[in-house]
């Protein structure tokens, strides 16, 4: 069955190299912005559909949002989407004028991440949806530590919103500015995946520093891609109860976000500082390494003085990004006010970047 005079929602979601146009990206972060898209979108179906957080998205709703892509066209790498099938809507008894609300609520909460306003995201009406669709934002950008961006439009919106790994830090700024400091004040905790319990909306982790085992509780519809190898490492994002000591963890709730730890390598090409953009006249390679305790991801680079430490990659490359400001600010002092070891350090430092205003 089909209706000419219904069309599904479409947007253009352009994938590109902050340093280049190629017309190609590599299939792991293809999959991760649009399986991150998808999630924005099913959290944004339910709140209007007014279904409930805390059960999964029924199969006849699934169906009328699931995204469908179309063949890419020029232009870094662009993908055009679309969802809202007509005879899926009919089929789950859902309103014909549901995917234009909901995509322009999308576009709406993209305009408000673009532009930092907080106050934008009220529109989204259930507070545990509000928080998953920031938990979405942070799975459809790029990766900390990679060279890509991406961008979305609308035909009847042509404006692109861009969106680099560096905009973490404005969901975080912005989630807990909405969010109630409790449902904000979230933490991270890594260990191996031991069991899965779907029943409970339970996962299992064996804690490293203590090898005992941590119960995490997920009441959202939490889409848990735990395939592959059950002995990765697994990072999992909420609320955090601890035991008496007040430093080994005993239970997480309300998990907002559960994904195997990435260590592959930070890919950095530049760095700014105010209205300056320092390259580096060969692409920085740094490979992530875990503290003993498997909790702390670090990286190094001895020659030109990188040394930071933090729980995530997002929270990795705000550290790197203050390291590298501190070591330009080493490299504008006279070499009589620095040690030999930070003599070397700003020689090597300099050697590798060059200015660009």
């Amino acid at each position: 069955m089909s209706n000419v005079n219904y069309e599904p929602e479409k947007f253009d979601v352009r994938i590109f190299d902050q340093k280049g146009d190629g017309h190609f990206v590599d299939l792991e972060t293809l999959t991760h912005i649009l399986q991150g898209i998808q999630k924005a979108i099913f959290v944004l179906a339910r709140d209007e559909l007014r279904l409930p957080s805390t059960k999964a998205l029924p199969a006849k709703v699934k169906k009328a949002f699931s995204i469908r892509c179309a063949v890419p066209k020029p232009g870094s790498y662009s993908v055009p989407l679309e969802f809202g099938e007509y005879d899926a809507l009919l089929s789950g008894d859902i309103l014909l004028e549901s995917p234009r609300l909901v995509a322009d609520k999308f576009h709406k909460c993209l305009e408000a991440l673009y532009v930092g306003n907080e106050k934008a995201f009220t529109m989204i009406a259930d507070t545990n949806n509000r928080k998953q669709f920031f938990s979405a934002c942070r799975s459809m950008l790029p990766k900390a530590g990679v060279k890509w961006g991406v961008g979305f439009s609308r035909p009847q919106n042509p404006q692109e919103f861009q969106f680099t790994a560096k905009t973490v830090r404005t969901i975080k700024k912005i989630q807990e500015s909405v969010l109630t400091h409790e449902e904000a004040r979230l933490q991270t905790v890594t260990g191996y995946l031991v069991k899965m319990d779907f029943v409970r909306r339970c996962i299992t982790l064996e804690y490293p520093p203590t090898n005992t085992e941590l119960h995490c509780y997920y009441t959202d519809d939490l889409e848990v891609e735990l395939f592959e190898n059950r002995r990765e490492l697994l990072q999992v994002t909420g609320s955090v109860t601890y035991e008496r000591d007040k430093e080994t963890p005993k239970r997480i709730v309300n998990v907002d976000e559960i994904q195997f730890l990435d260590l592959s390598e930070f890919i950095l090409e530049s760095f700014s500082l105010g209205d300056t953009e320092i390259e580096f006249k060969e692409p920085l390679v740094l490979l992530p390494t875990l503290t003993e305790s498997s909790q702390f991801i670090t990286l190094q680079d001895e020659h030109i003085g990188i040394d930071v430490i933090a729980q995530t990659r997002a929270e990795l490359v705000e550290e790197l990004h203050a390291d590298l400001k501190m070591l330009w600010e080493y490299s504008q002092m006279p070499n009589d006010r620095l040690g030999k070891v930070f003599r070397a350090r700003k020689e090597h430092f300099l050697a590798a970047i060059k200015e660009v205003q």
